[in-house]
């Protein structure tokens, strides 16, 4: 696979993935609508796009007039709507991150059996020490299965 076709591909799965985080982040916005009002919905959505000035442009006035505004956008809400604001991006954020591993299953299901990590290593072990060395080098693995309860554990 040339470079030119990786990055295609690589491109293609980004899109996906923000094309997915968009559908949760405006199902997100149209709830809150629903179930806030019209004032928590559009400083969940301007200030994400604000922060998106921050994280991704180049122009150092743009990023700080960027901050600027986020700062404008706080000073509107009373102390409850702000808690109820933290709690919105609590969600986004958790929103994102379920969008993120759906990418990752949809890309390992894409990959062919051979084209993983593992399988390369296999093939590279096999290659320099033949599969005597491979199983020479499997007996001294000591794996040992760790079971916990936090969620950021399981996905690692």
């Amino acid at each position: 696979m040339s470079t030119s076709e990786f990055e295609a591909i690589a491109n293609s799965k980004d899109e996906t993935l923000r094309q997915d985080v968009r559908r949760v982040a405006d199902l997100l916005s149209e709830t809150l609508r629903w179930h806030e009002g019209e004032e928590l919905s559009t400083g969940l959505t301007q200030i994400r796009t604000q922060s998106q000035i921050i994280e991704e442009s180049d122009d150092p006035q743009l990023r700080v007039e960027a901050g600027a505004e986020i700062q404008r956008i706080l000073a509107d809400f009373d102390l409850d709507r702000l808690g109820k604001l933290v709690r919105a991006f609590s969600v986004y954020f958790s929103l994102a991150n379920v969008a993120e591993q759906v990418a990752r299953v949809r890309a390992i299901e894409a990959r062919p059996e051979d084209g993983g990590w593992l399988a390369r290593t296999v093939s590279e072990i096999v290659a320099e020490h033949g599969t005597d060395g491979l199983k020479a080098g499997i007996d001294q693995i000591d794996a040992r299965a760790i079971f916990t309860a936090h969620p950021t554990e399981v996905s690692r």
